[in-house]
Protein backbone atom coordinates (compact mmCIF):
# COMPACT_ATOMS: atom_id res chain seq x y z
CA UNK A 1 0.00 0.00 0.00
CA UNK A 2 1.08 3.41 -0.48
CA UNK A 3 0.14 6.28 1.72
CA UNK A 4 -0.43 9.65 -0.49
CA UNK A 5 -1.75 13.00 -0.21
CA UNK A 6 0.58 14.22 2.61
CA UNK A 7 3.18 16.40 3.75
CA UNK A 8 6.18 16.30 6.12
CA UNK A 9 7.84 19.59 7.16
CA UNK A 10 10.38 20.39 9.49
CA UNK A 11 8.78 23.10 11.78
CA UNK A 12 12.49 24.23 12.97
CA UNK A 13 13.61 24.97 9.09
CA UNK A 14 10.29 25.18 7.23
CA UNK A 15 8.11 27.41 9.14
CA UNK A 16 6.43 29.62 6.67
CA UNK A 17 5.60 26.26 4.54
CA UNK A 18 4.14 24.41 7.71
CA UNK A 19 2.05 27.73 8.53
CA UNK A 20 0.73 27.35 5.35
CA UNK A 21 0.18 23.97 4.43
CA UNK A 22 -2.08 23.53 8.04
CA UNK A 23 -4.14 26.84 6.91
CA UNK A 24 -5.44 24.65 4.58
CA UNK A 25 -5.19 21.31 5.88
CA UNK A 26 -7.62 18.51 6.98
CA UNK A 27 -5.68 16.81 9.14
CA UNK A 28 -2.22 17.75 11.20
CA UNK A 29 -0.35 15.32 13.16
CA UNK A 30 3.08 15.25 15.10
CA UNK A 31 6.06 12.97 15.67
CA UNK A 32 8.53 14.77 17.10
CA UNK A 33 8.40 13.84 21.35
CA UNK A 34 6.26 14.93 24.15
CA UNK A 35 8.86 17.25 25.39
CA UNK A 36 9.04 18.94 21.78
CA UNK A 37 5.06 19.58 21.75
CA UNK A 38 5.92 23.32 23.43
CA UNK A 39 8.64 24.03 20.22
CA UNK A 40 6.06 22.99 17.16
CA UNK A 41 2.92 24.78 19.15
CA UNK A 42 4.09 28.52 17.86
CA UNK A 43 3.59 27.24 14.21
CA UNK A 44 0.11 25.49 15.16
CA UNK A 45 -1.35 28.11 16.23
CA UNK A 46 -0.21 30.34 13.64
CA UNK A 47 -1.44 28.14 10.77
CA UNK A 48 -4.96 27.90 12.72
CA UNK A 49 -5.11 31.64 12.49
CA UNK A 50 -4.53 32.01 9.12
CA UNK A 51 -7.13 29.50 8.13
CA UNK A 52 -9.31 30.61 5.77
CA UNK A 53 -13.09 31.25 7.00
CA UNK A 54 -15.88 28.75 5.81
CA UNK A 55 -12.99 25.22 6.20
CA UNK A 56 -13.99 22.22 7.81
CA UNK A 57 -12.62 21.69 11.77
CA UNK A 58 -8.78 21.32 11.77
CA UNK A 59 -8.25 17.65 13.56
CA UNK A 60 -4.96 17.89 15.37
CA UNK A 61 -3.39 14.71 16.65
CA UNK A 62 -0.21 14.47 18.80
CA UNK A 63 1.35 11.02 18.31
CA UNK A 64 3.63 10.98 20.70
CA UNK A 65 4.85 7.79 23.33
CA UNK A 66 2.89 10.04 26.16
CA UNK A 67 -0.48 9.70 27.66
CA UNK A 68 -2.61 12.53 26.99
CA UNK A 69 -0.05 14.03 24.02
CA UNK A 70 -2.68 15.68 22.14
CA UNK A 71 -4.22 17.69 25.55
CA UNK A 72 -0.76 18.47 25.79
CA UNK A 73 -0.28 20.21 22.87
CA UNK A 74 -3.47 21.92 23.01
CA UNK A 75 -3.02 23.18 26.22
CA UNK A 76 0.69 24.28 24.85
CA UNK A 77 -1.55 25.85 21.57
CA UNK A 78 -3.98 27.71 23.46
CA UNK A 79 -1.10 29.25 25.91
CA UNK A 80 -0.21 31.26 22.88
CA UNK A 81 -3.65 32.40 21.81
CA UNK A 82 -5.27 35.22 23.20
CA UNK A 83 -8.90 33.87 22.28
CA UNK A 84 -7.70 30.37 23.03
CA UNK A 85 -10.47 28.63 23.97
CA UNK A 86 -13.20 29.58 21.38
CA UNK A 87 -10.64 29.88 18.44
CA UNK A 88 -9.55 26.47 19.13
CA UNK A 89 -13.00 24.96 19.41
CA UNK A 90 -14.20 26.66 16.40
CA UNK A 91 -10.69 25.41 14.50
Amino acid sequence: RTVDNFRALNSGTQEAALVAEIATADIVTTAVGPHILKFVAPAITKGIAARPAGLAPLQVMACENAINATDILRAEVAGLWDDAAGALDAA
